[in-house]
C-alpha cells in the first residue's frame, strides 16, 4: 500500500509538472530541445546503420598525451582486460604492466570532436565504445558505435541517425544488446529512449520510450536517474536508478525490454517514509545488479538520511534467478554518497572500499564484513574503480595511477602504466 500511495502522488507531481512544460512550450519559453527529423532521417522505431571497418597500426599517433588518465579498468582474468580514458582505449595481456592502445584511427584522427561517452567490453575479445558527438555550435545528429571482435585489432563503425546524448550500452552476447538515447533533460525530467540490437550494434530498434507523450504507458518514472541496467538473457534484465525526490527505481523487463514492472524489493525498513514525510527526510538510490550465472545475484542499495547526514549501503542476493532477493543485515556506513567501491569475484567472495581508506572483504556474500589494514600506505585518491577477478587477483584504479594484489588484496603495489601502441 504504501508504495501505491507514493507512485500515485509520484505520478501526480509528474502530471503537474508536464502541465507546465506544455504551457512554457506553446508560450515559446520552453527549454528542450525538439527532436525533429532531419532529411532523409529514418522514422523513429528503426533505425538505419552504415558500417566500415578499420585497421589499427603501429603508424597510428603516439599515446603519450594520454598516458595515466584511466577513468575506468575491465579486467576479464588475472592477464587480459581493459582501460579507458577520455580518448582512447587499451587493453593488457599481462596483468597491468604493459597497456597497449586499440583506439580506432577515426577517434584519433579528430579526438577534440570524439571524447569517449559509453562502453561495453564483453570479454577479452569484443568490445563497444560510443563516442561523443558535439561540435561548439550544435549537436551533431547521429550516433557512431564502434565494434571489435579481435581484441582492438579491426574495429567496425556503425553509424546511427540519432543524438547519442546520455548514452549507455549493454550487451548480453556478441550479438544481442542495448542502449539508451536520452531526449535530452528538461526541468529535471529525464526522458529516454530504448534500443535493441541482434547483430552485434549494425542495426538498433527503438523498443520502449519514457516520455511525456507516454507518462502512463511506461513505469520508469519520467524524473529517474538511471544508474544502469543488467540483462542475464535476450529476454530477462533490470533497470535501477533514483527518482529526483530520492525514490528507488528498480524494473524488470522478461520480453527483451519492450515492456517494464515495478519489482518488489525488502528495503530496509524505515528508509521508505510515508508520503506525506518522504521529500527531504531520505533517499534510496538502487545500482544494476550483477549476476554470477543464471540464479545467483547481488545488488547494492545507498541509503541516505537528510537527518543526521549519513549514507549507508546494504547489499541484497538472489538466489532464484531475481525472482526473490534477500537483505544482507550488515550496514556499510560512509561519508558521502559514490564512496563505496566494491567488486565480488563470485557469490561469495568481495571486497569494498569505503570513503577511499577502508578495505573490508566478506567471504559469505556480504553477510559478515571484516577489515583488512592493507591500504594505509597507499595514499590513495579518487577511487574510481576497484575489481577482482578471483579470490587473488584484483586491481584499484584512483586518478593517481592503478594498484594491483595477488594475494586477496593483504597488500598492494602500485602499477608503472606502461603504454605503446599496437605493432601489427
Amino acid at each position: 500500500m504504501l508504495r501505491l500511495v507514493m507512485k500515485n502522488k509520484h505520478n501526480f507531481i509528474v502530471r503537474m509538472i508536464f502541465i507546465g512544460c506544455l504551457i512554457l512550450s506553446l508560450s515559446g519559453c520552453g527549454n528542450s530541445r525538439p527532436q525533429q527529423n532531419s532529411p532523409g532521417e529514418v522514422p523513429s522505431g528503426t533505425s538505419s546503420l552504415t558500417k566500415s571497418s578499420t585497421s589499427n597500426s603501429a603508424n597510428a599517433e603516439d599515446t603519450s598525451n594520454r598516458e595515466g588518465n584511466f577513468s575506468e579498468i575491465q579486467m576479464k582474468n588475472s592477464k587480459e582486460g581493459w582501460a579507458r580514458s577520455l580518448q582512447a582505449v587499451f587493453r593488457t595481456e599481462n596483468g597491468g604492466g604493459n597497456w597497449i592502445d586499440v583506439t580506432p584511427l577515426d577517434i584519433k584522427a579528430i579526438k577534440a570532436q570524439y571524447p569517449i561517452q559509453a562502453s561495453f567490453f564483453l570479454d577479452e575479445n569484443c568490445a563497444w565504445i560510443m563516442p561523443y558527438q558535439e561540435t561548439q555550435t550544435q549537436y551533431v545528429r547521429r550516433t557512431i558505435i564502434f565494434r571489435t571482435l579481435d581484441k582492438g585489432a579491426h574495429w567496425e563503425k556503425f553509424e546511427l541517425s540519432q543524438t547519442n546524448i546520455g548514452t549507455q550500452l549493454f550487451f548480453a552476447d556478441k550479438n544481442r544488446g542495448w542502449m539508451t538515447i536520452s531526449q535530452g533533460v528538461s526541468l529535471g525530467h529525464h526522458p529516454f529512449d530504448l534500443y535493441v540490437t541482434e547483430d552485434g550494434g549494425k542495426t538498433w530498434d527503438k523498443i520502449h520510450s519514457v516520455s511525456f507523450e507516454n507518462l502512463s504507458a511506461s513505469s520508469i518514472p519520467l524524473d529517474g536517474f538511471i544508474s544502469g541496467f543488467y540483462f542475464v538473457d535476450a529476454q530477462t534484465g533490470w533497470l535501477a536508478g533514483t527518482t529526483s525526490m530520492g525514490l528507488p527505481v528498480f524494473e524488470q523487463t522478461t520480453d527483451g525490454g519492450v515492456t517494464w514492472e515495478d519489482v518488489e524489493f525488502p528495503y530496509q525498513e524505515g528508509s521508505i517514509l510515508g508520503s506525506e514525510n518522504h521529500m527531504g527526510d531520505t533517499s534510496v538510490k538502487v545500482d544494476p545488479p550483477t549476476f554470477f550465472n543464471r540464479t545467483h545475484g547481488l545488488i547494492q542499495i545507498e541509503y541516505f538520511y537528510s537527518v543526521n547526514n549519513e549514507h549507508y549501503s546494504l547489499f541484497y542476493h538472489t538466489g532464484d534467478g531475481g525472482k526473490s532477493w534477500t537483505k544482507k543485515d550488515e550496514k556499510i556506513v560512509y561519508i558521502g554518497s559514490g564512496n563505496l567501491k566494491y567488486s565480488f569475484a563470485d557469490k561469495n567472495n568481495g571486497c569494498l572500499i569505503a570513503d577511499g581508506k577502508a578495505f573490508m572483504k566478506t567471504a559469505d556474500g556480504g553477510t559478515t564484513w571484516i577489515s583488512v589494514n592493507a591500504l594505509s600506505a597507499l595514499s590513495l585518491k579518487g577511487i574510481l574503480d576497484i575489481q577482482f577477478v578471483d579470490i587473488s587477483n584484483g586491481w584499484i584504479l584512483d586518478e593517481t595511477g592503478l594498484f594491483k594484489t595477488t594475494d586477496s588484496g593483504k597488500s598492494w603495489e602500485k602499477i608503472a602504466l606502461n603504454l605503446s601502441e599496437r605493432n601489427d
